[in-house]
């Protein structure tokens, strides 16, 4: 039993202090536990076209499972048709470094408006990590990417990466 909240087991009538009831609430013992399950499944429930793995791979893994691995500035976004099965965005970014992939100075890439969408906002920086899946190069929001201010400890894990695969290769790692 809580401080301050009184109980009448044989009724079931919770009285609070200091609050002046006219006529004590009835509680129904199973309306508090059905209202709790109903939002854990809310919170839990993924849609069958989710991207999110679990558990979450580790940075090596996701950088060897993914097309392009960038920072980029979004500089141009537009709604973009149904890729996968769903409508979502379409963004166009310059590309300030490269970690995965051969890519231009500017790239486009798209996000479905689903549960493993990651919608960006024009005029900020981003690490993206890129798939290509349905003729387009998507980008999840369960993964790596993250604006680059947030990315600090993936840039370095992701810097060690390219170093010692460029190491094993006999090269010099891409600047």
């Amino acid at each position: 039993m809580s401080r301050g909240v009184r109980w009448r087991e044989e009724a079931n009538i919770r009285i609070l202090p200091g609050i002046h009831h006219s006529r004590p609430v009835q509680l129904n013992r199973w309306r508090g536990a059905s209202a709790v399950l109903f939002a854990a499944t809310l919170l839990t429930a993924a849609r069958a076209d989710s991207y999110c793995r679990d558990p979450m791979p580790s940075v090596a893994a996701d950088f060897a499972d993914t097309e392009a691995v960038f920072v980029g500035k979004a500089v141009a976004a537009q709604d973009a048709p149904v890729l996968c099965g769903d409508g979502g965005w379409t963004y166009l970014l310059d590309v300030k470094r490269v970690f995965r992939g051969n890519l231009g100075k500017t790239i486009e890439v798209s996000t479905e408006n689903n549960s493993g969408r990651y919608p960006l906002e024009v005029g900020k920086e981003y690490l993206l990590f890129a798939k290509r899946a349905c003729g387009a190069l998507m980008i999840y929001g369960c993964e790596y990417s993250a604006p680059v201010e947030e990315a600090a400890p993936t840039i370095l894990q992701l810097e060690q990466i390219v170093k010692e695969r460029a190491k094993a290769a006999g090269g010099a790692p891409p600047h």
